[in-house]
């Protein structure tokens, strides 16, 4: 009997797990800011049709592994406005600490306005500070590897 309650209660805990994780998954997801159509993939170049693009690199920390990882590079859009950053893009923005890139978490507003709140990939908590537009590089649009 106490075998079966222990099992039932384990086969409930993977399935919980599983539904949280597939939601966090969903809202985790980054946005697609590009059309196929702005891409063109030749034998020796690759051609974004888009305005405000950057390539940038960073300091490996290791907050945004697996995804960003040594010497890793980005391809960045500068956003014109903030309904383009969405809750799952990855952002660069400027700190106290210098530039971060960060996975956007959740979206809320203050009394200063919208502000993003933003968290490593690979760390456990969410970032201390509030990012607003202003503080924004680019969203992160393409990884090169």
């Amino acid at each position: 009997m106490k075998k079966n309650l222990l099992l039932i209660g384990v086969i409930f805990i993977i399935l919980v797990s599983a539904v949280v994780y597939s939601q966090l998954s969903k809202e985790t997801a980054p946005s697609n800011h590009l059309e196929e159509s702005q891409i063109l993939v030749t034998s020796n170049q690759v051609i974004i049709n888009s305005e405000d693009i950057f390539w940038a690199k960073f300091t490996d920390t290791n907050s945004m592994y697996p995804v960003i990882d040594t010497r890793a590079n980005t391809i960045e859009k500068r956003p014109k406005n903030i309904e383009e950053i969405n809750i799952g893009d990855i952002i660069s923005f400027n700190t106290e600490y210098g530039i971060v890139i960060h996975r956007v978490v959740d979206i809320s507003e203050d009394k200063e306005g919208i502000y993003f709140t933003t968290k490593g990939d690979n760390n456990l908590f969410k970032d201390p500070w509030k990012t607003r537009f202003q503080d924004v590089n680019g969203i992160v649009i393409g990884i090169l590897y």
